[in-house]
């Protein structure tokens, strides 16, 4: 099956996972640090040390690492993703459990409602969708133009030095490179992230973060409930995987007990 169409977007889960989020009407966004490769996350981080001559800890990392004592932890990402086409097998095969899980397609406009309006210290939405940037040329070029727009100019130490000491300001912008850049090994086309950024004191907060097993392994995660409702008005079809071994009819009745009367289709 293949969809062109831009209106929507596709989150590829297994059945547990499929349940989960309908279970409980909500997201789950797994913590940065658990995922797949969590070290794509410090791409955007590692390239602008590597431009500017820098050594790490010399300018503190962006929350993405495991706290290392003596270096300020400053916030920590949680994402789950999206793709606006369901043309590659590699999405079934490493999100989907080889083919035996489902697709969720939402309206992409609901979607857009999910992002908070509030701003975080660094100036950037604490929740967004971004297209990932999967070329090494491209991230380059974005770096360097980001490396302008803070005033750094190449082999000056005092551009290098005022960068420095103004970090902060700029860590808005590098918060958003890093969710964008994803490394090639876990390529798929036309892919995008939801990213949720939690702050020390929200962690502190009680139920904001949940943990569970997963290959024998403790997985942070980010309950984002979002309700029936927009359930209702965001969930436009269901995908099930080529090797899911039950009768479509199972998931329809689970559906419409879940109050969501949408298609069912097989991959």
């Amino acid at each position: 099956m293949t969809t062109d169409s831009q209106e929507t977007a596709y989150h590829v889960t297994s059945a547990a996972g499929f349940r989960g989020m309908l279970d409980g009407f909500c997201f789950h966004l797994t913590d940065t640090r658990c995922t797949a490769d969590s070290g794509e996350f410090l791409l955007a981080y590692n390239m602008l040390l590597e431009f500017t001559g820098a050594k790490a800890p010399e300018w503190p990392p962006i929350g993405l690492t495991y706290k290392e004592p003596g270096v300020e932890q400053l916030e920590r990402a949680f994402m789950m993703s999206f793709t606006k086409h369901l043309t590659h097998d590699f999405q079934w095969q490493m999100y989907a459990d080889h083919g035996k899980g489902f697709a969720l397609e939402f309206n992409a406009e609901q979607l857009s409602k999910l992002f908070d309006r509030g701003e975080h210290p660094y100036d950037e939405p604490v929740r967004y969708l971004e297209d990932l940037v999967y070329e090494r040329q491209e991230q380059e070029e974005l770096i360097e133009e980001f490396i302008m727009e803070c005033g750094i100019n190449e082999g000056d130490a005092e551009s290098v030095s005022d960068f420095r000491s103004n970090y902060p300001q700029h860590m808005g912008r590098l918060l958003d490179l890093s969710s964008r850049f994803k490394g090639g090994y876990y390529k798929a086309e036309h892919e995008s992230r939801l990213v949720q950024w939690i702050f020390p004191e929200e962690v502190e907060e009680e139920g904001v973060i949940h943990s569970k097993e997963r290959g024998g392994l403790h997985v942070n995660y980010l309950n984002l409930g979002l309700g029936k409702r927009w359930f209702s008005s965001a969930l436009t079809r269901v995908v099930v995987g080529h090797r899911y071994p039950y009768n479509l009819d199972v998931i329809s009745d689970y559906l419409r007990s879940r109050g969501l009367g949408v298609p069912v289709e097989q991959a």
